[in-house]
């Protein structure tokens, strides 16, 4: 998952140690626009645009915006 996040422009993630969740950066995405054309503002517009594709949660409701909270389940 760190990886894949890694790979993908705009999102950073650090190796977590131990935890079942990857916490990433999406702070180089803040100001682009979405493949449907939503201007992404701030991390919760990142995760609504992308919460059809990985299950997230913005990083604010955690106090810690501009970071996503990504669930792995496999």
């Amino acid at each position: 998952m760190v990886a894949l996040l890694n790979d993908t422009p705009g999102l950073e993630c650090v190796t977590p140690a131990g935890a079942f969740y990857a916490f990433a950066s999406c702070a180089g995405l803040i100001g682009r626009t979405s493949p449907a054309g939503r201007v992404l503002h701030t991390d919760e517009d990142v995760a609504h645009a992308l919460l059809d594709d990985v299950a997230m949660v913005h990083g604010s409701a955690f106090g810690l915006g501009p970071y996503s909270h990504c669930l792995c389940t496999g």
